[in-house]
């Protein structure tokens, strides 16, 4: 039993700080767009388009594992999560929030694919 623990356990670790980290997300960006004055529809588009952005996810994800594998799908899409991420500061604007916000549901979707497959 030991041995397949520790076998998976780095998969079941990723797994858990990316659900932790994108929950952490889904809390902070509508707070930070709140301060930011942003309306309240624009607030709930962030919502929105996050879903619309998973659905997309959806739909692709499979296709696009299938022909590029994987690992390759797996890392892209956790560095676009990253980057993504780390571009809400930088351009504070309800569009640009708005297409980060569907990037980032279409990445997760994608990203969980591997991590449940594995």
């Amino acid at each position: 039993m030991r041995p397949v623990v520790f076998s998976i356990f780095a998969l079941l670790l990723c797994a858990a700080i990316l659900q932790l980290a994108n929950g952490l997300q889904f809390t902070l960006v509508p707070v930070r767009a709140e301060a930011e004055n942003f309306g309240d529809l624009a607030i709930a588009l962030l919502g929105s388009g996050y879903f619309a952005g998973y659905l997309i996810g959806c739909i692709i994800g499979a296709p696009l594992i299938g022909r590029v594998g994987h690992v390759r799908v797996l890392t892209a899409v956790l560095a676009g999560i990253c980057a993504l991420a780390l571009l809400y500061p930088l351009a504070i604007g309800e569009v640009f929030w708005m297409l980060a916000r569907v990037g980032t549901g279409v990445c997760l979707a994608i990203a969980i694919w591997p991590l449940k497959a594995g």
